[in-house]
């Protein structure tokens, strides 16, 4: 019987330790305010010769619903195609805004000629204390030369800048895969002073960041190793 005691006793010490330590760690923990990018995925894959297909994953801290309706920028040097978004599992409507005349939507210093306006056709879920959410479009590359430079290239971009726009103005984890046809990775060339990453395979690349302020879009410059 003393034995049964004493394993008991130890036992009821280390779950109240366990306990107490659980009560402090939560205490410790501070959520990010609602709208917190906590992660953002980019995958961007050649599915046909400079033809590409991009898959964007967000999770979001907490419940976004009233950030919308959300808006995703388009360049004038990359024009996206068959562009589509879902949240919470649910195909949001898009709307092809364009500015009118010759002018542009401003953020933060960058000219934007379209936005695609993203509606919620109902309350999107919230799972795990955070909203999923995610687009797809593809893009043609186009061409792209430098100064001085004779070299021919075909550009692949990314608008980062507008992930600053979000709660806390920083993207907590951020990944970006660029994938293919050919082994073209050891040849491609970052345009601003955002890193490109490194190559994973001779047909592949990949890029990790943490809790990254967005400062820099993502902005590639791919040619055929020669």
């Amino acid at each position: 019987m003393k034995i049964l005691l004493s394993l008991t006793a130890i036992f009821m010490l280390f779950f109240c330790h366990a306990l107490l330590a659980d009560i402090i760690t939560e205490k410790l923990i501070e959520r990010r305010p609602a709208g917190y990018m906590n992660r953002e995925t980019i995958e961007i894959t050649e599915v046909k010769p400079d033809y590409y297909k991009v898959v964007v994953n967000y999770w979001f801290e907490g419940d976004i619903n009233k950030f919308f309706p959300l808006a995703f920028p388009e360049t004038e040097r990359v024009q996206l195609i068959d562009f589509s978004a879902t949240a919470g599992e649910l195909p949001l409507k898009v709307e092809k805004l364009v500015a009118p005349g010759n002018g542009s939507f401003r953020f933060r210093g960058q000219r934007f000629p379209v936005l695609y306006r993203l509606s919620a056709p109902g309350k999107v879920p919230v799972k795990d204390r955070e909203t999923h959410s995610s687009n797809l479009y593809f893009f043609k590359a186009p061409k792209y030369s430098t100064k001085g430079n004779p070299t021919q290239f075909k550009l692949i971009e990314y608008v980062l800048l507008t992930g600053g726009g979000w709660s806390g103005g920083t993207i907590g984890d951020l990944t970006i895969s660029v994938s293919f046809l050919s082994d073209r990775c050891r040849c491609a060339q970052p345009l601003n002073n955002f890193s490109t990453g490194r190559c994973v395979t001779p047909r592949s690349m990949r890029l990790h960041v943490r809790d990254w302020k967005p400062d820099q879009n993502y902005e590639l410059a791919v040619s055929e190793c020669k």
